[in-house]
């Protein structure tokens, strides 16, 4: 069989793995990756906003994901619907022209105007985003989530390649900025857009919320907010308070997360 014969009957193949018709959107926001964490949330998010402002849009997570279904029903509980895709590869997966021609399948049938990326790590896919550009004239955005240095030239590479193939990359703090810089993505691919949560409406003294916590008035606290995992390096604040040599006042951590 001659190669031209191959590459056609591959190209058949992954056609027909991607034939399934999809609910039409502006907007197409795909996470690489679920888990009731930092990146899913934002994806959560901006859903829920792009909806509210009557954009109708898609939040897919990656089926292949052993935290999806978790993520499914707590968009569910938060009245954010979204979905699993088989087409859309996990950051962990490794990426062929099988899953780049099923991804482009995806987002060209989403009809969408703009499709953004999330990574919960350090770099982006340039297979995920050139799946993206091959899919039609679309506007792809990308948004990278962790601030990390690049352990490889290979991902630096990648993630600069893939930089200049996306629209726009967007970084919520100037330490990723610097961490995408080092890997050479331009200045002018990066926008920083920092993270928020809602204002409560009401907010108690500093006083009351010292009392309510238990925490004595002249105390100094530092607090930490995130997820209870191992890279989010809660540790190290520990470590470092219990250098403190214990001359200054009385030293609380506040830590608060799932």
């Amino acid at each position: 069989m001659t190669l031209s014969r191959l590459r056609t009957r591959f190209w058949r193949r992954a056609a027909a793995g991607t034939a399934a018709s999809d609910e039409r959107c502006e907007v197409l926001l795909l996470s690489t990756a679920a888990g009731v964490g930092g990146s899913p949330r934002v994806v959560q998010l901006i859903a829920r906003r792009l909806r509210a402002a009557g954009i109708t849009t898609r939040a897919v997570f990656p089926e292949a994901d052993p935290h999806t279904q978790e993520t499914l029903e707590w968009c569910e509980r938060e009245g954010v619907p979204a979905e699993a895709s088989a087409e859309l590869p996990s950051w962990r997966q490794r990426h062929g022209l099988r899953e780049i021609w099923r991804l482009r399948g995806l987002i060209r049938r989403s009809g969408a105007a703009a499709v953004e990326f999330h990574y919960g790590n350090n770099h982006l896919s340039l297979k995920d985003v050139l799946a993206a550009r091959l899919s039609g004239r679309r506007r792809c955005v990308v948004m990278v989530h962790h601030a990390t240095p690049l352990a490889t030239r290979r991902k630096a590479l990648m993630t600069r390649l893939g930089a200049h193939l996306a629209h726009v990359v967007v970084i919520s703090t100037p330490a990723m900025y610097e961490v995408l810089r080092a890997a050479g993505v331009p200045r002018r691919k990066l926008r920083i857009l920092p993270l928020g949560v809602a204002a409560p409406e009401t907010t108690p003294s500093r006083a009351a919320a010292r009392e309510r916590l238990g925490l004595p008035q002249d105390a100094f606290v530092v607090s930490a907010v995130a997820t209870l995992t191992h890279y989010k390096n809660v540790i190290d604040a520990v470590r470092a308070l219990a250098t403190l040599d214990g001359s200054g006042p009385e030293t609380h951590l506040l830590v608060a997360g799932d």
